[in-house]
């Protein structure tokens, strides 16, 4: 029963074959998807770097989106999406809460039009799309979440001065 839920999850999430269109059909290197995001005001300061600590990535991205939602599945070693930029090792132990909150910000911080790729791509806004689909709505709270941990991130990705922190994302 688990390995037939497990590969249905699989064969669902990364339906490459269906959902990616071909390359080469239009240079959309430097277009956003005509959908714009929603403005995102959650009522809550964003915080400043120090507040982004491990526990609460996993309980708040990590676990119940990146894992529970089903990103590991292809953004994993190995998986349809090994090679991209969100690499995920899954898992609740220290090390591996560390090693996927390193990977979420770096593409926390890549923007495109000065939008972070970690809102765009799940949302399917990214110029180029994503083969996984759309799997989160702009209305949810999942999304809301991310934005979130996106708007942490990238508050500690450059200091004050407009410089990155020892350690930080250019």
């Amino acid at each position: 029963m688990r390995t037939s839920v497990l590969l249905l999850l699989v064969l669902t999430s990364c339906d490459y074959a269906a959902r990616v269109p071909p390359h080469g059909a239009r240079d959309t290197t430097n277009e956003l998807a005509e959908t714009s995001a929603p403005d995102v005001d959650l009522d809550a300061p964003v915080p400043d770097c120090a507040a982004i600590e491990p526990a609460d990535f996993r309980d708040t991205v990590l676990v119940p989106i990146l894992q529970g939602g089903g990103c590991i599945v292809c953004h994993r070693s190995g998986g349809r999406a090994g090679g991209s930029d969100l690499v995920l090792v899954g898992g609740e132990d220290d090390a591996a809460v560390a090693t996927d909150l390193a990977s979420a910000e770096v593409v926390a911080n890549k923007t495109v039009g000065g939008e972070s790729v970690l809102l765009l791509r799940p949302t399917g806004r990214y110029p180029d799309g994503h083969p996984g689909g759309e799997p989160i709505t702009l209305d949810s709270p999942t999304y809301e979440a991310l934005a979130r941990f996106v708007s942490a991130a990238r508050s500690c990705a450059t200091s004050p001065d407009g410089h990155a922190p020892v350690g930080g994302v250019h």
